[in-house]
């Protein structure tokens, strides 16, 4: 008996509602149109940015450097007028935007084909709205001394002309593919909001009042975990495009870049802006790559070199000579310490560092430990050629020790207490109280082989460096006019 057709659907493929899910299913003798052609390739499309929206998120993932172009006639107006400039003034110019790759929130990808300047053919205003519904504006309605959020967005355009014939004589015309590209936009800055962080505030949500799984005692905070995914806004599918000069334009998903202040427009199509926050607003997409190097501990400052380093752990003891040689009549030293990136001057005090001399008691053998007296630290940094540092910064110090001490022990012509016998010197660095420009504390974990530069990839710590030092022979003194070496 021959079984009659369900009009039952199961799932959500019924034709007139079906918004995502939707795939072909291919079989011997299949005829395939135009409509199912689109139908595969949408499929395709939809499942990946599904995947880009939900899994890896939004943001920039990496390039879109911003930069000020100047024409030689701004340059020559500024530097007449530097006299009223503040130090680090940089004069407005056209925004230029490099390459880059961005996921935005519906997970279309951002991928502009190369550098661009700032203009009314990239570039659009949007004052308010959703969707489609924005009002959209030319550039040269801007509001000159406004703050704008420079965003950038998804686009396509459309190209190839196909004619297509048509026996009934309704002859049309297609586009035989779509490029993809990128459009810029600038939002206004409300005054009383300020130019805002991309990134929100830790999810502090607690779920101490569900009941503990079986997996918590095992593996950790698996309930946690779980409500935080359960909670979490699922994303939704990406809204239609809105047609702008011939583009199809994502306008409802913008990806913030930075905040700029317009200060005038050119030629009423080319703005000129100055760059207040390239980083802020920026959201980042964290990939695997940068969460691993974050992991590491690659984005901090490390102790990068010390002066005394042929000493570290040496086996034998250093010379007296050359361990005298470090100190000047007046208590500067050669103990110089650099760091891997700029560190506040202000965290810089005689608190982060302490040199300790151990010399053993006679007549029992106790280890005695005596710390040497540091009066100051000579934060003078050490730069590169065309390297500069703010006046708060510096990358490194010097030690300086109480003249007294060093006449009474280094220089005196007599029996001191690093006379007697060899003694071990110990370094000791804090990095728990030195902040890089970040306001991040240093990793100053002390490494074994090699042990510089320092850090195990977390902040802070203590490096810690010894060496033996052969006693002080009677009849030895420190040169008045003796430099340290460098």
């Amino acid at each position: 008996m021959e079984q009659k057709s369900s009009n039952i659907h199961h799932g959500g493929c019924d034709d007139a509602e079906v918004k995502s899910g939707k795939r072909n299913r291919f079989f011997l003798g299949k005829q395939m149109k135009a409509e199912e052609f689109t139908l595969e390739q949408a499929y395709g499309i939809e499942r990946r940015r599904l995947l880009n929206r939900s899994v890896l998120g939004w943001g920039v993932v990496h390039g879109f450097q911003l930069s000020l172009r100047h024409s030689r006639q701004d340059e020559v107006a500024d530097a007449s007028a530097q006299t009223a400039k503040p130090p680090g003034h940089v004069p407005p110019g056209v925004l230029c935007i490099g390459s880059g790759l961005a996921l935005d929130q519906h997970g279309y990808e951002i991928s502009p084909e190369g550098a661009v300047e700032l203009n009314d053919h990239n570039c659009f205003v949007v004052v308010k709205g959703e969707d489609c519904k924005h009002d959209i504006q030319p550039i040269e309605s801007m509001e000159l001394g406004k703050a704008y959020v420079l965003s950038v967005h998804y686009a396509e355009r459309r190209g190839g002309d196909a004619y297509i014939p048509s026996h009934c004589g309704c002859e049309h015309h297609e586009k035989n593919y779509v490029c993809e590209t990128a459009v810029y936009s600038l939002t206004p800055i409300d005054p009383k909001r300020g130019c805002r962080c991309a990134e929100n505030d830790c999810n502090a949500k607690q779920v101490c009042g569900y009941a503990a799984g079986p997996c918590d005692f095992w593996r950790g905070p698996h309930t946690q975990l779980c409500h935080w995914t359960m909670d979490r806004t699922v994303p939704e599918l990406p809204p239609q495009l809105c047609e702008w000069h011939g583009q199809w334009v994502s306008i409802a998903a913008p990806v913030p870049l930075a905040c700029v202040t317009v200060v005038r427009i050119e030629d009423r199509c080319v703005p000129l802006a100055v760059i207040d926050d390239a980083c802020g607003p920026r959201r980042i997409v964290k990939n695997n790559d940068l969460l691993f190097d974050l992991v590491r501990g690659c984005d901090l400052t490390r102790i990068s070199s010390i002066s005394w380093s042929a000493w570290h752990r040496a086996e034998t003891a250093i010379s007296w000579h050359e361990f005298a040689k470090k100190f000047q009549a007046n208590g500067c030293t050669d103990f110089v310490v650099r760091f891997s990136g700029p560190v506040l001057r202000s965290s810089l005090r005689t608190d982060i560092v302490t040199m300790t001399m151990f010399t053993v008691e006679q007549p029992t053998g106790w280890i005695v430990a005596r710390r040497v007296p540091i009066i100051k630290l000579d934060l003078e940094p050490h730069l590169e050629k065309n390297q500069t540092l703010a006046a708060d910064l510096t990358n490194g110090f010097r030690l300086h020790v109480n003249p007294r001490w060093l006449r009474d022990e280094l220089a005196a012509d007599e029996e001191s207490w690093l006379s007697e016998r060899e003694f071990v010197v110990e370094i000791e660095i804090r990095g728990d109280l030195i902040l890089d420009c970040r306001h991040q504390a240093v990793d100053a974990n002390v490494r074994i082989d090699p042990p510089i530069p320092s850090g195990n990839g977390t902040p802070g710590g203590t490096f810690v460096s010894s060496f033996h030092v052969q006693r002080k022979p009677l009849g030895t003194l420190v040169s008045k006019d003796e430099q340290p070496s460098t």
